[in-house]
C-alpha cells in the first residue's frame, strides 16, 4: 500500500477513570497507534492523537500518514488516560492492516479490565482509511491571526487577580474589539495596496478557529469580509490553547452548539458592534468536533 492515512474519528464509551474509584469522574482520553511490521529491520512506527479532556465521547477527526504498509502489517491501537503522575492504559486492539482494504471505516472495540478488576468495560473507536491521498494538494499555505485583547490579558497586565479569576473562558475586552475591527477595516477597504500574501489570505478556501470565545470572536469580526462569501467558520479543538493547570482563560465553558450561543451573546454587549450584529449571525459554526 503506496500511503496509508489513518484518521481516528472518535470514541465512545470510554471507561471513566478520574474522580473517586472511577465513578464521579470521566477520562482524558488519548490514542497511540504503532505498526507491528513483518518486514525485517523496518523502524518501528507510532503516532499519537492527543488527549481530550473530562470527556466519555472524545471527538480527533484528525489523521496521520504511515506511509507505506504492507497488507501482512498489524496496528496495535492503545487507548490511555491522561493524568497528572501516571496515565491508564484503558484498552488495546490488535488490527490487520487487511481489515481497512476490505472495509475502510471500522469502529474497534478496546476491551479493558479496570477499577481493580471489578468488572470489564468496552470502549468503541472509530478508525477509517482515508483513499486517493495522491488527490491531496501538496502544498498547502496556512494564515494564523492572533486573537485581540482579552479580558484575561487586560487583568493581567494590571495584575488583577480577581478579574482573572473570577470567569472562565475569557471574552474580548473592548480593546481587543477594537483590535478585529482594525483588521476587518483593512481587509474590506478597496483602496488598499495589497501584497500577493494578503491577496491569498482574502481567497482563503476555509477558517478555522479555536472554539475559545477570544479566537472565534477575532475570527467573526477580523475575518468578516472573507466570511461574506464562505459564512462559515469551523471550531477545532485542536486548536485551543493548551490548558496549563490552574488557567482559567484556556477552561471552556460551553460545548457542542452552546460555543456560538456564547459567543454571540457576548458580542452584543457591544455597542460599536449593533448594527454588525446582523452579519455574525448569518454566519455559520461547525461544532461537531465540540
Amino acid at each position: 500500500m503506496d500511503s496509508f492515512v489513518l484518521n481516528v474519528v472518535s470514541a465512545r464509551k470510554v471507561p471513566r477513570r478520574d474522580g473517586i474509584l472511577g465513578l464521579t469522574g470521566k477520562s482524558d482520553p488519548y490514542v497511540i497507534v504503532s505498526v507491528n511490521s513483518k518486514e525485517e529491520g523496518k523502524d518501528p512506527l507510532k503516532f499519537t492523537w492527543p488527549y481530550k479532556e473530562t470527556t466519555t465521547k472524545p471527538i480527533w477527526n484528525s489523521a496521520r500518514d504511515f506511509g507505506s504498509l504492507s497488507a501482512d502489517d498489524t496496528l496495535k491501537i492503545e487507548l490511555w488516560d491522561k493524568d497528572l503522575v501516571a496515565d491508564d492504559l484503558l484498552g488495546t486492539s490488535i488490527i490487520p492492516v487487511k481489515s481497512f482494504l476490505e472495509k475502510p471505516n471500522l469502529e474497534i472495540e478496546i476491551k479493558s479490565n479496570y477499577l481493580f478488576g471489578c468488572f470489564r468495560a468496552t470502549a468503541l473507536l472509530t478508525v477509517e482509511l482515508i483513499r486517493n491521498t495522491n488527490t491531496f494538494p501538496t502544498k498547502k499555505k496556512l494564515f494564523f491571526v492572533r486573537h485581540g485583547e482579552s479580558k484575561w490579558n487586560k487583568a493581567q497586565a494590571d495584575m488583577d487577580v480577581s478579574a482573572m479569576l473570577s470567569e472562565t473562558d475569557h471574552a474580548l475586552d473592548d480593546e481587543g474589539v477594537n483590535q478585529a475591527l482594525g483588521l476587518e477595516e483593512k481587509l474590506s477597504n478597496p483602496s488598499t495596496q495589497f501584497t500577493k500574501e494578503e491577496n491569498d489570505f482574502l481567497s482563503a478556501d476555509i477558517i478555522f478557529s479555536s472554539p475559545l470565545t477570544r479566537a472565534a470572536q477575532t475570527a467573526l469580526i477580523g475575518l468578516n469580509p472573507i466570511l461574506q462569501k464562505k459564512k462559515i467558520i469551523h471550531l477545532k479543538p485542536n486548536l485551543r490553547e493548551k490548558r496549563n493547570f490552574g488557567g482559567r482563560d484556556s477552561s471552556g465553558k460551553k460545548i457542542g452548539n452552546k460555543v456560538p450561543k456564547r459567543i454571540l451573546k457576548s458580542l452584543s454587549q457591544f455597542f460599536i458592534l449593533k448594527g454588525k450584529m446582523k452579519d455574525y449571525q448569518q454566519v455559520q459554526f461547525n461544532t461537531f468536533e465540540l
